[in-house]
């Protein structure tokens, strides 16, 4: 039985059946007593009506034969009301009779709460033009009544057409479990502009378990994104969704999915917040439980915010890519548009922060005029243990990205064929060598790194000598940082920053540094440092210098080579301080525009 209730006043309806202000219905599908009839009863009703159920049972499953009216004046239909009820949805509203999706809901600020929704044909909830500040809160939408078992309604879970709607909350009962569907879990997306609504804006997606079992622990994924947030014209715009937030319970578990996490797509689709979410992992963030494509894919959507150096802002996006997914994916976020920032997450690791949940690939991966990290407190993200590199961009579009106070090491965890990854990598595959004068283009203008050629470690502190050579009169931000590992490649990452120092290069390109940091350093640990240009371009980290090294420094020789005969360099070598045993110069030839066995003899 169901009963209508008109708020806040209560008055009954002109209908067979009412009673002291109630219709009562049953689990049929038509006439007195049903739920088609209710929803009929509260649009012909001014005002806001409240659907509450008592329904006798053995069965607690409605299953409609036709589609259900559209909801056109504002309602509540609220299974949490149904006997019985004790925190999960047990009302069952099932599709396998209908051809058509389960409730269109086209008026503002209606509420759809605690149902198990599964089985209908075009989705399961539309949230439609007319229907904004609309919440849909408490329900199980694709699986049974367990939460454990897929029943996949064929399309999205949840579609959101209008604006300020809430999906789910911040409390356990507002939680919805969104999973099995056929496609995303959650779409935020406008078609076309149709009439005045050419925007939609200030949606919000919380504290949902998307693509997993309302346990929370095993992939129950919806077969295409957990979360999919886009426009499908260049006339029609999605801004301002915030996915998860700060606020205790906002998070949602965004895992399992066969395609991306979340996905961010046209560039019309701008100022997402992704925030406080475990994208890739168990709900307790200690077990992986992939999301096929990216954690976080951004595709053309500007402005975005993934993370946040406020308490509870940062996101969990581990374990995400599978081999067989088919997607070409699985980077933990994954770039293609401008001016994003990413901070204060981990990527690649547990919750805990220390423990490896890797994602396949890389990452952070592309990017242009994108922060990541930051020099602020809480601005850092971890970015460990992923299969490539801690963070890969390529190709000359992708500039002015910052990368500065992040923890990345123990990435290029993925074996054979690849390539091992190191921590930062401006393309191709491994390290990027210095040129001189910093005149070659690429990801990041293929910004020079700078070189250490000292460490010196006192009791409380840490001294780094060395030099940059880079663009001619310029000043450029130094990052220092000390690792317990090296990589392969001799170039290191960056696991503790140490320091910072700022330098300006001379009119040939060159700056010395000697910095002190009041950071003790052990005699097993290894220094690397990165330079930031004015624009925003960060390098590879440089090559690894061990604690105690002796450094040299090698001066610069020009003279005339002439047409014939042989002109002998000599090259001052200096040691930058006093060493107590012998020094032994291991020294190469690097190949610039001169022809070796031309120009000159390679030695070494």
């Amino acid at each position: 039985v169901v009963s209508i209730n008109e708020s806040p006043v209560r008055r009954g309806f002109l209908a067979a059946g009412t009673d002291d202000g109630n219709v009562w219905i049953s689990t049929n599908d038509g006439g007195a007593g049903s739920l088609r009839q209710a929803i009929l009863d509260a649009n012909a009703n001014a005002g806001s009506d409240t659907i509450n159920f008592n329904i006798a049972g053995p069965s607690l499953k409605i299953q409609p034969q036709l589609g259900l009216p559209d909801i056109t004046d504002p309602v509540v239909i609220d299974g949490s009301t149904q006997p019985g009820f004790s925190g999960v949805p047990i009302v069952e509203l099932n599709g396998s009779m209908s051809a058509v999706r389960a409730l269109f809901v086209n008026a503002p600020g209606s509420i759809i709460r605690s149902l198990v929704i599964n089985g209908f044909s075009t989705g399961a909830i539309v949230i439609g033009p007319a229907a904004a500040g609309s919440h849909v809160e408490g329900c199980y939408i694709g699986t049974d009544v367990t939460g454990k078992i897929a029943i996949p309604n064929t399309g999205p879970g949840v579609s959101v057409f209008s604006s300020n709607n809430v999906i789910g909350g911040t409390t356990l009962s507002a939680r919805n479990v969104i999973s099995g569907n056929s496609e995303a879990g959650v779409q935020v997306k406008l078609f076309c502009c149709t009439g005045t609504n050419n925007s939609i804006t200030g949606n919000v997606i919380q504290g949902n378990y998307i693509g997993v079992t309302a346990q929370g622990d095993k992939a129950l994924g919806n077969q295409r994104e957990g979360v999919l947030i886009t426009t499908a014209a260049n006339d029609a715009s999605v801004v301002n969704t915030l996915v998860g937030g700060t606020t205790p319970g906002a998070g949602n578990v965004i895992s399992g999915n066969n395609f991306d996490g979340i996905s961010i797509g046209s560039f019309t689709t701008t100022s997402t917040t992704v925030q406080g979410n475990r994208i890739g992992t168990s709900a307790n963030g200690m077990a992986k439980i992939a999301n096929g494509g990216d954690g976080i894919h951004i595709d053309l959507g500007n402005s975005n915010v993934i993370g946040g150096s406020a308490p509870g802002a940062g996101n969990i996006i581990s374990g995400n890519g599978t081999v067989a997914s088919g997607t070409g994916r699985g980077n933990g976020i994954s770039v293609g548009s401008l001016n994003n920032i990413i901070q204060g997450n981990f990527i690649g690791t547990d919750a805990t922060g220390t423990g490896p949940l890797p994602n396949l690939i890389n990452g952070i991966a592309g990017g242009r005029n994108t922060t990541v990290g930051g020099m602020g407190a809480g601005e850092g993200n971890v970015i460990a243990f992923n299969g490539l590199s801690g963070i890969s961009i390529n190709g000359s579009l992708a500039t002015a990205n910052s990368y500065r106070g992040n923890s990345i090491h123990s990435n290029g965890t993925l074996t054979s064929p690849f390539t091992p990854g190191i921590g930062i990598d401006l393309g191709p595959f491994g390290p990027t060598a210095n040129d001189p004068g910093d005149s070659d283009s690429g990801a990041n203008n293929l910004q020079n790194f700078p070189v250490i050629t000292s460490v010196t470690a006192g009791g409380s502190s840490t001294n780094v000598k060395g030099s940059l050579n880079s663009s001619a009169s310029s000043s450029f931000n130094l990052d220092f940082y000390r690792n317990s590992a090296c990589d392969p490649s001799g170039s290191g990452e960056g696991e503790h920053l140490i320091g910072s120092a700022l330098v300006t290069t001379d009119a040939q390109g060159n700056a010395n540094f000697d910095a002190t940091f009041a950071v003790a350093t052990a005699a097993s640990e290894l220094l690397t440092a990165t330079a930031t240009d004015p624009s925003g371009n960060t390098s590879e980290f440089s090559p690894c210098a061990t604690v105690g090294t002796i450094g040299l420094s090698i001066g610069d020789v020009s003279a005339l080579e002439g047409d014939s005969g042989t002109t002998s360099f000599s090259f001052p070598v200096t040691l930058q301080s006093a060493a107590t045993q012998a020094v032994v110069v291991t020294f190469a030839t690097q190949v610039g525009t001169a022809v070796p066995s031309v120009d000159f003899g390679a030695t070494s």
